[in-house]
């Protein structure tokens, strides 16, 4: 199996997350994110591949759902 890529040494963070990644993003354990999406904070993820197995988030709808909590999405 391949190794994951260490976020930090990415130039950028990808527009894709995984659960483990979403969490490290917004700045939570995967166990506070997962909680804090089925409460509503966050977007649910989205089942994609050719099974629909891979569950990721939109970085950029991360981002919106932040913004609109801190009053900056108007």
């Amino acid at each position: 199996m391949p190794r994951r890529a260490d976020l930090c040494a990415l130039p950028f963070w990808p527009r894709c997350l995984s659960r483990d990644e979403a969490a490290r993003y917004v700045g939570v354990s995967v166990d506070t994110f997962d909680d804090e999406v089925r409460a509503g904070i966050w977007p649910p993820g989205r089942c994609r591949g050719a099974r629909g197995g891979r569950l990721t988030w939109d970085r950029l709808a991360l981002d919106a759902a932040e913004d609109q909590r801190s009053g900056l999405g108007l």
